[in-house]
């Protein structure tokens, strides 16, 4: 049975792939507002939380698998870049700050460190930015026009209290 709907989703996702179309049904999603802390009452205090369909995430993986290919193959990401990266993590991060450190401690050097916290960064993205930039750095043709389709038209409804 899995074989099976395996093989009739590569013939869907391919097709997908192959005319550069993220399909309208699979860019649905469920909001469901999960409360932080202090009052109920106010917005600010909840954090949404969204809901795709399983198709939708199952494509999406195979989507980033494909950018994160040829961006490592391109060599796009400077290699101290960790966030969103496949084999890197925060402790990765956290270990080569610490070198650093006790690198320009040992050689009696001044280390500086300058952290960011971008709240809410992914919605403050420029669609029409990204999509520039992934042109610049070889994504063309139907492999653009598919991202530019999956960012495009999306529904969401809000759900609260089930």
């Amino acid at each position: 049975m899995i074989s099976v709907v395996a093989s009739d989703l590569a013939l869907i996702f391919n097709r997908c792939i192959e005319c550069g179309v993220f399909p309208d049904l699979m860019k649905h999603s469920k909001i469901i507002p999960l409360f932080k802390a202090g009052s109920t009452s106010d917005p600010t205090n909840y954090r949404p939380i969204s809901v795709l369909p399983t198709f939708s995430k199952i494509f999406e993986k195979i989507i980033l698998d494909q950018l994160q290919t040829h961006f490592s193959a391109s060599k796009i990401l400077h290699r101290k870049q960790f966030g969103f990266r496949r084999g890197r993590s925060t402790s990765d991060a956290g270990v080569e700050l610490l070198e650093n450190i006790f690198s320009a401690w040992e050689d009696k050097q001044d280390a500086l460190g300058v952290f960011f916290y971008l709240s809410q960064a992914f919605d403050c993205v420029f669609h029409e930015t990204l999509i520039r930039k992934l042109h610049y750095y070889g994504i063309r043709n139907t492999a653009l026009d598919l991202l530019i389709s999956y960012l495009g038209k999306r529904i969401q409804r809000v759900e609260v209290n089930g």
